[in-house]
């Protein structure tokens, strides 16, 4: 009688033993593919950053120097310079690391301008 008992509650309780871990097992792929994206936007978002703070730095060179032959870009940036009448307008192109799904931009752009002085 006691088995019969044991039975029942087992069965009442729902016998469900081992569908956390099938569950868990089912989930941590998609987890661990959400974390990597995350890492690569927050990437991509830190090379929007520095491409955006270049293009000032460099739109700020212009400005000082007073042309364009004197103004480097650093390594792995593509820069223009276009003269827009009372403003210079510089921009920048910098390369994203490519994600593995490639569902994130490859470049991202800078721009910045500056008015132009007299004198």
């Amino acid at each position: 009688m006691r088995r019969i008992w044991d039975r029942l509650r087992a069965w009442a309780r729902g016998g469900d033993t081992g569908a956390a871990t099938a569950e868990f097992a089912v989930i941590l792929p998609v987890v661990v593919a959400v974390a990597v994206l995350l890492l690569y936007v927050a990437r991509a978002g830190v090379t929007q950053i520095s491409c955006q703070d270049a293009a000032a730095d460099a739109a700020r060179a212009v400005l000082v120097n007073g042309g364009t032959e004197s103004v480097s870009a650093p390594a792995g940036v593509q820069l223009s310079v276009a003269d827009h009448g009372d403003r210079l307008i510089v921009t920048t192109t910098c390369r994203v690391l490519a994600d593995p799904l490639g569902v994130l931009p490859m470049t991202v752009h800078g721009q910045a301008a500056v008015a132009k002085q007299d004198g």
